[in-house]
């Protein structure tokens, strides 16, 4: 992982010092508002000032951003000559951050990088992750949605040259949002430590991962000033971060997005929904009987670790206010037609440790929808 990690409270006051060495002159990429409530942005430009690295702004990134997005701020970071991108946010921004960087150096459409190296070196980037669960900070995947579908940008140009992870400006997350990054950073670890890619490293660091958020997510949701547990779920969310750059996601992702681009169900909670059936489903392994008696569970049977580990879920997503099933009428057309589309991601279902039946992942998609 190239990426240079700074970590702990405060850190993100020293982007002016470490952009100084990247660029004279940046483009900050953000929200419209999260950096600003975060009090992010009250950190970064008199760090920047400081420094003497100029800059401006382009906050027009909206929750999933969209090729168009990349793609007036690539025109943004060149009409300005900057040198290098800052990303600050949660993983819309950061992610947002990573396709304007190509973009900035790269003739668009933004589309043409689905699947292909862009030819010349992205602008270096510097992430501050303002929410703890995507770990958009420490991967090289920039994903946006194109024609009504999430697709990935993955080279290894957008790696972040540096991540400030600082946990104070995650204390602003009202509780809904603490428990779906959350959430969504517990997915990470387990889809890496299941995945079909996985190898013993990303197991031990994703384990760690699992364990911090089970630890701290309840305690961040109820006390969002509780520094220990804001702390535990930024390292948890770095992790689970670091984990996926190595070995990729896998079903619980692959089905949640159409959680998210059909129903409108943010990414963190449509992965919380299918952590648990897909747990049951992948019951079966010597993985999750590691994984079990890791996290506390007696090993008895193959069925009984997978049963135990989706339970601790959804005990987790009730306590931080995540319904697991959505209770709308969807048709058994529309659960088949959801089930060979996520069947025909190749990429996705050859990172599978097991490739689910198509009656397997309709019954997981009528559990959470219905």
């Amino acid at each position: 992982m190239p990426t240079e990690v700074f970590f702990g409270e405060g850190v993100s006051r020293q982007v002016g010092e470490r952009a100084y060495g990247l660029g004279a002159h940046a483009l900050l990429v953000t929200g419209g508002a999260s950096a600003k409530t975060s009090g992010a942005l009250d950190r970064i430009l008199p760090s920047l000032d400081d420094a003497g690295v100029t800059y401006e702004i382009f906050d027009r990134v909206d929750p999933n951003p969209t090729c168009n997005t990349l793609e007036e701020g690539g025109k943004a970071a060149r009409a300005c000559g900057a040198e290098l991108v800052i990303g600050i946010g949660g993983g819309s921004p950061l992610d947002a951050a990573k396709g304007v960087a190509v973009l900035a150096t790269n003739d668009g459409p933004a589309g043409r990088y689905f699947g292909e190296a862009p030819p010349n070196d992205p602008l270096p980037l510097i992430a501050v992750p303002t929410t703890a669960g995507t770990g958009s900070e420490v991967t090289p995947y920039a994903v946006i949605v194109d024609g009504g579908d999430k697709k990935t940008i993955r080279t290894a140009g957008i790696f972040p040259r540096f991540a400030l992870v600082d946990p104070e400006l995650t204390y602003s997350m009202p509780p809904h949002v603490t428990a779906d990054t959350g959430m969504d950073a517990l997915s990470h670890a387990l889809e890496g430590i299941l995945c079909a890619c996985r190898h013993p490293a990303a197991s031990h660091i994703g384990m760690e991962a699992v364990r911090l958020t089970l630890r701290h997510l309840r305690q961040a949701c109820d006390r969002p000033e509780d520094a220990d547990a804001r702390s535990g779920m930024c390292a948890a969310s770095l992790l689970a971060g670091i984990v996926i750059a190595q070995t990729g996601t896998e079903l619980i992702h692959a089905m949640g997005y159409r959680l998210t681009i059909d129903f409108g169900v943010s990414h963190g909670r449509a992965n919380a929904m299918l952590i648990p059936p897909v747990l049951r489903l992948y019951a079966p392994g010597e993985v999750m009987g590691w994984l079990c008696k890791a996290l506390g569970g007696t090993r008895v049977s193959d069925k009984r670790t997978g049963e135990f580990l989706a339970r601790e879920i959804e005990e987790l997503g009730r306590d931080v206010g995540i319904e697991m099933s959505l209770g709308r009428d969807v048709s058994d057309e529309q659960l088949a037609a959801f089930a060979e589309g996520i069947l025909a991601n190749e990429r996705k279902m050859a990172n599978c440790n097991r490739r689910p039946t198509l009656d397997e992942v309709k019954a997981i998609f009528a559990r959470v929808l219905r």
